[in-house]
Parts: C-alpha cells; structure tokens; sequence
C-alpha cells in the first residue's frame, strides 16, 4: 500500500493541485505550468541522453589516446634499451680504438723511422756525389751546387724548362701524401715528415722515369723496398718503394721509360710510389714540376 501511494503520488499530487483551484482560469493556468513543466523535464531528459552519449564517446576517445600513450611509452622503453646497448657497444668500440690507436701510432712512428733513414742514404748520396763533381772540376768538395760539364749543364736546363710539365711517375695514381710536415690521418698528434709526394696507384703499376738520365745509385735495404736514383746535370729523381727493377746502375734513360714496378704493402694492401726531387742539395715539391700534380 505503501509503494502503491507512493507511484501514484506524483499523479494525485498534480490532481489535488487543479482540484485546489479558486476558479476555471486558475485551473487552466495550472494545467497549462503542469505542462510545460513535463515538456521541459522531457526537454531536459533529452539533453541529458545528448551529453550521456557525448561523454561516453568522449570518454571512448579517451581511453583510445590513454591506450595509444601505452603503445608509446612501451616503444619508447624499448627504443632506450636498444640506445643503452648501443651506447654500451660504442663504449667497447671506442676503447678498442684507442687500443688500436696507440699500436697505429707506433707503427707510424716505425715506419717514419725507416723513410728517414733512407731519407738520409740519400741526402749522403747526393752530397757525396756533388763533392765529387766538385773535386774533378777543380774546386771544393764543401760546395752546395753540383759542378756540371757542358753536358749535364744542358741537360739540367732542359730538365729546368719543363718545370711544371714533366710526365708523371706512374700512369694511374692520386697524390694521398703531398710534400712537406704533416699531421697523420690516424693520429693527429704524429707528424709526417714527407721530402717528396706518396702516390696510391694499382698494384703491380709500372713506374716511369719523369725525365731522360742517368742511373746514379740503387738502394736495396733489408725490407726489400728498393729505391732508385737519377741525376738530371744537378737534379735528382727518386723514385722508392719498388719491387722490381728494369734498369741497373749507370743505364742512360729517356722520359717515360719502364725503369720498375711498385711494391704493394702486405699489411694495408696499398701500392704507394714514394716520388722525390732534389735541386743541389735541397728538396723540391714534385707538384711544382709534374703536371697537374
């Protein structure tokens, strides 16, 4: 009985309120509120359904980026593992370079040793072959300048006059070391000395006398890179790091004659032509004389 008065309240509620009239216009006025107050809850119930599907569809988007945030943060944990252990790799790559490095380094410095010893045969060389020069013509051996017969005087203004025209040593090849003191690829802090200009070219690559002259001197050290030395009157050619040789001591040579091959390194695999000039007794920058060095 309870509940029963209880939903039929509302309706008897409304009843008791038209019955409570003072008169008819009263009573339409009240039916009349009556109704626009359930049109409005009406109005409002389906404003409320409106928002309800707008919040949920809201809240549907929601859990959609709050999932696609999951995605990503779950990519991004895997993409910083994957950075650590690249980083981490690095680290062991950077220490076994500078491993590497210090055993680079000295064999830099091993290998500048040996060129400046050889460097030196061939400042003695040419010292000892200009005292001799001096020494016939008459005069002292101490003289830094080659004294030159008719011949070897013209020969050398020849040699003079195709300053900057003269063939290159090789037929194929790319200067890698240009003339003069400079830093190591490898190791900055080591410095290369270079008298001349180093060539990488092809293996078993013929090498070529630059001008016409005569064989003054052969060196074979131990290590088997031989050297060869042409004097042009007071100009030397030299041309080191051969494994074969086409000429002997003392052969007259014509420009671009065969005179032996280019010796290739073991251990880096390289075919490198080591090319020199000396004027008296002094260094020349071969890119001065060869054309288009």
């Amino acid at each position: 009985m309870i509940v029963k008065s209880y939903k039929s309240k509302s309706e008897e509620s409304k009843v008791m309120f038209l019955l409570s009239s003072s008169n008819f216009q009263q009573a339409y006025k009240r039916l009349k509120y009556i109704k626009q107050y359930a049109d409005y809850q009406k109005k409002q119930s389906e404003e409320i359904k409106v928002k309800t599907i707008e919040l949920q569809a809201l809240n549907q988007n929601l859990l959609k980026q709050k999932q696609d945030k999951e995605v990503l943060i779950k990519d991004n944990r895997l993409a910083k593992d994957k950075l650590d252990q690249e980083l981490k790799q690095q680290e062991i790559l950077v220490a076994s370079i500078k491993k590497d490095l210090n055993k680079y380094t000295s064999q830099i410095r091993v290998k500048q040793q040996e060129i400046d010893k050889i460097d030196k045969q061939i400042a003695k060389i040419i010292r000892d072959a200009m005292a001799v020069s001096n020494v016939k013509a008459g005069k002292s051996k101490e003289s830094t300048t080659f004294a030159l017969t008719p011949e070897d005087l013209k020969l050398a203004a020849s040699f003079t006059a195709n300053k900057g025209k003269l063939p290159w040593p090789v037929e194929h090849g790319f200067v890698k070391v240009r003339y003069g003191i400079q830093k190591s690829p490898i190791d900055h802090t080591v410095p290369i000395k270079s008298n001349g200009v180093r060539i990488l070219t092809n293996k078993d690559e013929k090498v070529r006398a630059v001008f016409e002259g005569t064989v003054h001197s052969i060196l074979v050290p131990k290590n088997g890179n031989m050297t060869i030395l042409i004097q042009h009157g007071n100009y030397f050619t030299i041309y080191k790091n051969l494994s074969k040789l086409y000429i002997k001591k003392g052969d007259k040579v014509t420009t671009k004659q065969e005179i032996g091959e280019v010796l290739t390194d073991k251990a880096s695999n390289e075919t490198i032509l080591s090319f020199v000039i000396w004027k008296d007794g002094d260094t020349q920058n071969p890119a001065h004389w060869i054309n288009k060095m």
